[in-house]
Order: structure tokens, then sequence, then C-alpha cells
């Protein structure tokens, strides 16, 4: 039931401002963007359409550079940190590998040694 109501009072809402719009519109008036929008902001007064849209096309761009310079920046770190714990991982597993394999060579050398059915090490 509520699901009802807020969709006819959308409905109605939308149906109201679009009626405002036209009775604007058929007045004379011109239609505007809420709160002004962009080109009424103090910073482009005194400016011709053309150079108050130059500006705000570089004023854009420069923002969309810096905000594509940052996500760089953060995806380099989160490669540097992705990388650093890779080292560490596969460094870790290579050093306990050599010490296995070391371990396994000196007590096999032992064991030859030691080993009384070695014919190369028996005493006659």
């Amino acid at each position: 039931m509520n699901v009802r109501i807020r969709r006819y009072a959308e409905a109605t809402n939308y149906a109201t401002s679009l009626a405002n719009v036209y009775n604007k519109f058929a007045e004379g008036g011109i239609i505007k963007a809420q709160e002004g929008g962009w080109m009424n902001s103090p910073e482009y007064e005194g400016l011709s359409y053309a150079e108050a849209l130059d500006r705000r096309r570089n004023e854009l761009a420069r923002r969309r550079f810096k905000e594509q310079e940052e996500a760089a920046k953060q995806a380099q770190i989160e490669q540097a940190i992705a990388s650093r714990n890779a080292i560490l991982t596969y460094g870790s597993i290579g050093i306990v590998l050599l010490f296995i394999i070391i371990a396994i060579a000196a007590f096999s050398i032992l064991y030859a040694r030691r080993n009384k059915d070695n014919p190369k090490y028996r005493k006659p």
C-alpha cells in the first residue's frame, strides 16, 4: 500500500514540476538549471559564453587528469605491495627448500660414511 502511495506522490510531484516548467516557458521565461548551474558561479561572471565554456572545459580536463594521476599512483602502490608480498612468500619458500636439500645431502653423506654395510668405508 505504501509503495502505491509513494509512486502516486512521485508521479504527481513530477507532473507538477513539468507543468511549472511549461508555464514558465510559456510566459517567456528562461529555463535554468536548479541552483543556477555552473554558468552562474562568480568565477565565470563577465566572461562570454564561449570563454566560460572554454574555462569550464579546461577545469574539468585538469580535474580528470588529476584523478587519473591519483589512480595511477594508487595502482602503482598496490602493485609494489603485491610484488613485495610475492617476493617475501617465494623467497621464504626458496630458503626452506634450500635448507631441506642441504639437510638431505648432509644426512645422506653422514649415513653413507657411518653405514657399516657400505663397502667403500668397510675396513678389512
